[in-house]
């Protein structure tokens, strides 16, 4: 309180990157999908990981990233210097992976990214 009047709360974001897997293309049995990453810090990245959760899906293919993990959860990473870098205000979509997945089975979702400054 300020003489009465409330002063408005300013939040901080912890990590100032933002991802999502940008669906591509999708035929039912199967899709590919992007990671895209958003870098709203004021420097650029030095590297990155996102997590995504895969809702039933299997990936059967992947590009320039590093894929790792199971049973449903899978962290990538960039594969290459030129990718690991994301300039301030910058998405970096260089990464990708198709996948199959059942029937009644979702498409993936971020469920985290992070990385170095």
């Amino acid at each position: 309180m300020d003489g009465g009047r409330t002063l408005p709360l300013v939040v901080q974001n912890p990590m100032p990157l933002s991802a999502v897997a940008a669906v591509q293309a999708d035929w039912g049995s199967g899709y590919c999908a992007h990671v895209e990453v958003t870098n709203s810090a004021s420097v650029p990245t030095t590297t990155w990981s996102v997590s995504l959760t895969l809702d039933g899906s299997t990936i059967t293919e992947t590009w320039n990233g590093v894929f790792s993990g199971s049973a449903g959860n899978v962290s990538v990473a960039p594969a290459f210097e030129w990718n690991r870098i994301i300039a301030p205000g910058q998405t970096n979509d260089s990464v990708g992976f198709c996948a199959s997945r059942p029937s009644g089975a979702g498409t993936a979702a971020v469920s985290g990214a992070s990385g170095s400054f």
